[in-house]
């Protein structure tokens, strides 16, 4: 748990570090007129967006049916082990043993299914994620535009900023326009 805490730190200063550099090139340039930045929280704009809302609630929804199924298996799995150990006295010992290796192996085939269908789905939600960052990427070039900046950096590696930099909202709003859902298939791993 330190560990985890220490490189959380750790990448906390790290973005830290990189927000000044890039703040202090930004506010170099603008010293020689030549770049403006704007600020955008893309982690709000994944979560409070219609089509963030909608994948968060497809890859939910998956979940939960994954889960629903892991523990009707495991359940069923649970009864043949019960089962298994009633029988345990009129069985041989190799016919035991036999049986409780077959049931570790379907026990063992569960869990990596399981884990199977949750890879699938995470990759799914980085494909549907992918979608959205490309629907994004022209309306941060519009929102440049119409702002004169040169430069969109996210907010959670600005450090400080002037008020009236953000441009989440307006990026929301022309989101919410432009994509209001995408649809979350589940995808296998490349070999």
């Amino acid at each position: 748990m330190r560990r985890i805490a220490l490189t959380s730190r750790a990448l906390g200063f790290a973005a830290a570090i990189f927000a000044v550099v890039t703040l202090v090139s930004v506010s170099q340039a603008n010293a020689a007129g030549a770049t403006s930045a704007l600020t955008v929280n893309t982690e709000q704009l994944f979560l409070q967006s219609k089509v963030g809302q909608s994948v968060r609630t497809q890859i939910q929804t998956m979940a939960q049916k994954i889960q629903a199924e892991g523990r009707t298996s495991q359940a069923s799995l649970q009864q043949e082990a019960n089962k298994l150990t009633q029988q345990r006295s009129t069985l041989t010992q190799e016919q035991f043993q036999q049986k409780v290796q077959d049931l570790q192996k379907r026990e063992a085939d569960l869990q990596s299914r399981m884990q199977k269908k949750g890879s699938e789905l995470q990759n799914g939600g980085e494909v549907a994620r992918n979608q959205v960052e490309a629907a994004l990427r022209p309306i941060f070039t519009d929102l440049m535009t119409k702002h004169g900046a040169d430069i969109i950096i996210d907010t959670s590696v600005v450090v400080a900023s002037k008020d009236g930099l953000d441009v989440t909202q307006e990026a929301m709003t022309a989101l919410n326009a432009r994509l209001s859902t995408v649809t979350v298939t589940p995808v296998a791993a490349k070999p």
